[in-house]
């Protein structure tokens, strides 16, 4: 009758401190491995459709 105690929390406790640490090394990184991307110049955009005339 051992199997019908309530757990203790510990496997949550586990996996919340890793989300945890996982999401502060996001912060500090700045974001960077999630797509964030930096624009230096103009060359950086992608070219902009001419529209047509009236």
């Amino acid at each position: 009758m051992s199997d019908n105690r309530a757990r203790n929390g510990t496997l949550g406790a586990i996996l919340g401190a890793v989300i945890a640490v996982a999401f502060a090394i996001f912060l500090l990184s700045g974001g960077e491995h999630v797509g964030k991307k930096t624009v230096n110049s103009d060359a950086d955009l992608p070219p902009i459709a001419e529209g047509k005339g009236k």
